[in-house]
């Protein structure tokens, strides 16, 4: 069940917009976040690790991939920072990457808000702070 999920979402991902293609120019938030698993940030720069083969959903930790939706409480948001341990809908409680519960471009959230859009994807947080826009950064929207 845990696999048919981890899978859907990683469709949900793509069908969203999020990509890994964007890691490249990402800040170090962005890079090391699980859309970015195979990516490491050094001297300013997100870069691409050969031969890494983490995917969507998935951070590279102590040597090997870690598959965030299958961290405990516990271990949810210190493992993946851009993952909290939450319910969506009526889905039970499970480590759901920001993205799922604010929108394609939040990239680092609380179970009540979005604080982190993606820096790639030239978007800010709304006045809510309930998901990412395209606006012109303003004085309450920029972070």
């Amino acid at each position: 069940m845990r696999l048919l999920l981890a899978l859907l979402m990683t469709v949900g991902v793509l069908v969203a917009g999020v990509s890994a293609a964007s890691c490249a120019g990402g800040n170090e938030l962005e890079c090391a976040s699980s859309l970015c698993g195979n990516y490491t940030y050094a001297n300013n720069t997100c870069t691409l690790v050969p031969g890494r083969n983490c995917g969507v959903g998935a951070i590279w930790q102590n040597n090997q991939c870690l598959t965030c939706l299958f961290q405990s409480q516990s271990t949810c948001t210190s493992t993946c920072p851009d993952h909290i341990w939450t319910p969506i809908g009526s889905a039970p409680s499970s480590c759901y990457a920001c993205y799922q519960v604010y929108g394609a471009e939040c990239i680092k959230c609380t179970t009540s808000i979005c604080t982190a859009c993606s820096y790639t994807s030239g978007t800010t947080l709304s006045s809510d702070s309930k998901s990412c826009i395209l606006s012109t950064c303003s004085v309450s929207n920029c972070v």
